[in-house]
Order: C-alpha cells, then structure tokens, then sequence
C-alpha cells in the first residue's frame, strides 16, 4: 500500500508531461483507450518542368486520427525516440495529428525515390503518444505509443 501514492505521483507527472519513460507506463493503464485510432499515409506531389524535363516535388504525411474525447478540452502529444520521452509535448485543439515524414525533388519517375527508405528510416527513430485532457488537467483517453511513419491499424 505504500507505493499507492508513488505510482499516483508518476501518473500526475505524466499526465503534465514531466515524466521519464520509464514513469509513463502506469498512467497509461489507468487510461481509456482512443477510439476510432488510424493511421495513414497521405503524398502530395507537384510537378514542375526545370531544364526541357518533368521533375516532382513531394511530401510524405503521417496522419494520426481519432474520435473526439468527450469533455477534452485539448490534447497532448508526447514525443518519444531512441534515447528516451520528451518532457516538452505539443497541444492540439482537435484531431488530426500531421507530421511530414519523407519528401525529395528529383525528374519524375514512376516512384517517389527514397520514400521508403525515409518511412523506415522515422519509424525506427521516433513515435508518439495523443492524451485527451480535460479543462482541470485529468487524462480522460490515451493512445499507446504510435511509430510515427506506420500505418494502423497494420495493413
């Protein structure tokens, strides 16, 4: 019983950003799960002629959607990588979350070179964490760590 209030004090430190990953796990089971949790790759791609030839111009997008969380009065995205959480998160007023995750300017082809070695590449180093927060700071839903770069669900 002594370490009830310990693990309560992890899970605050959490939900305020100021926690090592090692900390993150417990409030995460005491959480609600997102709902309606997708992932998706979105291109964008422009052509433009340079020098009598066709190039592109493109933009790989990660785009993190989910269901609105009743009573949320924002959300906050937690950062992740190789050597550990990020004390500093990002607030978003509503869903969806977008990161850029490849792009190149190259004469036009039928692929988008190195694309998919830049999608490897960001879901190896990075991923991300949404938490649904209520007007007085109390998580209200939370999605697991995300690889920033792959689809979900898994194809």
């Amino acid at each position: 019983m002594a370490l009830a209030p310990q693990v309560q004090a992890q899970a605050q430190a959490t939900a305020h950003g100021h926690a090592h990953a090692q900390e993150a796990e417990p409030a995460a089971a005491a959480t609600a799960p997102m709902a309606a949790l997708r992932a998706v790759l979105e291109d964008e791609v422009r052509e433009y002629q340079a020098k009598g030839k066709t190039h592109q111009r493109w933009q790989t997008f990660w785009v993190l959607n989910w269901s609105a969380v009743e009573g949320a009065e924002h959300y906050e995205i937690s950062y992740k990588t190789s050597e550990g959480t990020s004390r500093k998160v990002t607030q978003l007023d509503k869903p969806p979350l977008r990161l850029e995750v490849a792009k190149g300017d190259h004469p036009k082809s039928g692929e988008l070179l190195a694309r998919t070695m830049q999608l490897t590449t960001i879901q190896g180093m990075l991923s991300v964490r949404v938490t649904a927060q209520s007007a007085n700071r109390k998580s209200l839903a939370q999605t697991p760590w995300m690889q920033v770069g792959a689809p979900y669900p898994t194809p």
